[in-house]
């Protein structure tokens, strides 16, 4: 036993100094503009991956999932895959299917629609090769641990983000925020490489979200004396996620804290200890506002703008991916690919729905085999679990699935990999509440 909690500790260490080291690095090349050149990253990760366990190696992964914008992540999940099969941890048949489904559907859009062989369409196979084979490892995983360091991840990346956006703001941004003519989050910033943690508005709101919800997890499911910290690192992504000025992130805020609110109702002590956290990030919240009143001007301007009407023509844009593909017989029941489906459909911009997006790229054929596959670990969890899964567990799979609805989600293909924390933290739902019945 003794010998066991030494190795545990030694594997805990590994992973921490490459996380420390990760962070260093990042914040060095996107916040003190230090040229750092991709291939240095991918030498220290491909170092980590091959020297550690294969668990240490998934909590290095769970770290690096928002952060695979600024990262060399093809090269990263291909050493991850070949990790994987030397473990022989690629072992269930269904992620065989998945591997085959994946290649054929993306050369399939290559040979018919667009004769794009590129780094996209590589990027996108890998993609989603990983995430398949992540969602489908029978492997007993420490799942909070995973979400613990997706959550350290996060603050990374909103924080180098909000930090660079500061910092490259003009002179009057807060005047330009309070018209709502300023977002954290659009700001252009290059390298040596051509390689930063970059997300536009739109995608720093929806890590932010699911960063929150992490946090409401990793604090309800344990007593910890850490819990200080995770309330304190969801505080900072609620400012970050204010300050992308997201109204999808507005919505999606408001109503998963509703259902978690609900799900607190059962016991008077934990709603009222959820009462008294609501009521102290309002507090806190007003009290920056009473500061920076521009803040809450920036909100309300983009609340009423009256592109909110029609979606800021994402509603035009889902009719007319939506009257291409009807017309297309192939294309309906067949897809075009993610890795280009834009081009497959001659549309001059990307759609903005995630289902759409999965519908568009695979047809009614490959979007119900990708929709089984992404519900398949979640039913085999609800079906093993000896107890109901309490509901705020399912509060990072809820602000994913919300969320996506206004964005996209299999390409960029970095935008799914949260799911996989998702699915995490209901298996951590499943396993800590196997642990109270024993």
């Amino acid at each position: 036993m003794h010998s066991e909690i030494k190795i545990r500790q030694g594997q805990q260490m590994l992973t921490a100094c490459f996380c420390i080291l990760l962070t260093l690095m990042l914040v060095a090349r996107d916040i003190f503009s230090i040229s750092i050149s991709k291939y240095i990253l991918l030498l220290i990760v491909a170092l980590f991956i091959a020297i550690a366990p294969y668990e240490s190696v998934i909590d290095m992964v769970a770290f690096m999932l928002p952060l695979l914008c600024g990262l060399p992540s093809n090269y990263i999940f291909v050493l991850l895959l070949i990790k994987m099969a030397l473990c022989k941890k690629i072992d269930r048949k269904i992620t065989i299917v998945y591997i085959v489904f994946v290649m054929v559907w993306e050369i399939a859009g290559i040979t018919f629609y667009t004769q794009l062989l590129d780094n996209e369409v590589v990027k996108q196979i890998v993609f989603t090769w990983t995430f398949f084979s992540l969602l489908f490892s029978n492997e007993e995983f420490d799942y909070f641990r995973k979400l613990e360091l997706y959550l350290w991840g996060t603050v990374l990346v909103c924080g180098v983000i909000v930090s660079y956006s500061i910092l490259r703001a003009p002179s009057n941004w807060l005047y330009l925020f309070s018209k709502g003519w300023y977002r954290f989050g659009d700001v252009a910033l290059d390298d040596i490489d051509g390689m930063t943690l970059r997300l536009n508005s739109n995608s720093l709101a929806y890590f932010s979200i699911i960063g929150i919800m992490v946090a409401i997890v990793l604090i309800r499911s344990r007593k910890s004396k850490m819990n200080v910290f995770y309330a304190t690192m969801a505080f900072f992504l609620v400012i970050a996620g204010f300050l992308s000025v997201s109204r999808s992130w507005i919505l999606v805020a408001i109503l998963c804290s509703l259902i978690w609110l609900v799900s607190e109702m059962k016991g008077v002590k934990g709603m009222g200890i959820t009462i008294l956290a609501f009521a102290f990030g309002g507090f806190l919240v007003s009290k920056i506002i009473a500061s920076y009143p521009e803040l809450l001007g920036g909100i309300l301007a983009r609340l009423t703008d009256k592109s909110a009407e029609g979606g800021n023509g994402r509603t035009e844009l889902l009719i007319e991916y939506g009257s291409r593909i009807t017309n297309n017989v192939g294309m309906f029941l067949f897809g075009s690919g993610a890795a280009h489906y834009r081009q497959a459909y001659h549309m001059p911009t990307s759609i903005h729905n995630g289902s759409m997006q999965v519908l568009l790229s695979y047809g009614i054929v490959g979007g119900l085999l990708f929709a089984f596959g992404m519900a398949e670990p979640v039913y085999h969890t609800i079906y093993l679990a000896e107890k109901r899964i309490k509901l705020f567990y399912w509060l990072p799979m809820l602000s994913i699935v919300l969320f996506v609805q206004t964005i996209q989600f299999v390409n960029p293909a970095y935008l799914m990999m949260p799911y996989i924390i998702g699915v995490y933290s209901i298996q951590l739902g499943a396993r800590e509440e196997q642990g109270k019945k024993r």
